[in-house]
C-alpha cells in the first residue's frame, strides 16, 4: 500500500512544509507591515494639514487676512499679501502631500475624499483661485492638473459673513 519513506525523505517532506508555512508568515508579516506604513503616513500627512490649519484658526489677525484675501486679494496689504499667499503654500503643499499619496494607495478613500471636499471649498474662493493661477507652476503637473479640474468643475461663491459666535450665548 504506502512505501515505507525513508529518513531523508521524511526531512525533505519536513523542509517543504516548513518553507511553505515560512512563506505564509512572511506574507502575513509584510501585509501588516504596509498596512502599518499606510497607517503611519495616513497620520504623518494628515497632521501636517492639521498643524497648517491650526496655525490659520489660533491666530485672529491670521484668520483676518485669510477671510479678506480669499474673498479677493485686493482686500490685502504687501505684508498681508505675502502672509496669506505663505499659508495657501504650505495649505496647497500638505494637499498636494495628500494627493501624492492618495494616488499611491497609502490613504483610504473616505480621508481622502474629506480633504478633497475641503479643497472643492476652498478653490470656490476668487482669492484661492487667484493664487492657484499665479503659482500653479509651484507644482506637480498632475497636482495641477487635479486642481484644474476642481476649479473648472465648482462655481464661483461669495465667502459668507462670519458672525461672533460668543454672541447670544447665554
Amino acid at each position: 500500500m504506502f512505501k515505507r519513506l525513508s529518513v531523508s525523505e521524511i526531512a525533505e517532506i519536513i523542509s517543504a512544509v516548513a518553507i511553505v508555512i515560512g512563506l505564509i508568515v512572511v506574507g502575513i508579516e509584510l501585509n501588516q507591515n504596509t498596512q502599518a506604513q499606510k497607517s503611519n503616513t495616513t497620520q504623518s500627512i494628515v497632521r501636517d494639514y492639521v498643524d497648517s490649519v491650526a496655525l490659520l484658526v489660533t491666530d485672529e489677525e491670521l484668520t483676518d487676512i485669510y477671510i479678506r484675501g480669499a474673498a479677493d486679494i485686493e482686500n490685502l496689504s504687501n505684508v498681508e499679501s505675502l502672509r496669506f499667499y505663505s499659508m495657501l503654500y504650505n495649505l496647497t503643499r500638505a494637499y498636494e502631500q495628500l494627493h501624492i499619496s492618495y494616488k499611491e494607495g497609502l490613504i483610504e478613500p473616505g480621508v481622502w475624499n474629506g480633504f478633497k471636499q475641503q479643497m472643492v471649498e476652498s478653490y470656490k474662493a476668487q482669492g484661492i483661485r487667484d493664487y492657484w493661477y499665479m503659482r500653479k507652476h509651484w507644482y506637480s503637473v498632475s497636482f495641477q492638473e487635479h486642481i484644474d479640474i476642481i476649479i473648472n468643475t465648482e462655481t464661483e461663491y461669495e465667502i459668507p459673513t462670519y458672525i461672533n459666535r460668543s454672541e447670544g450665548l447665554d
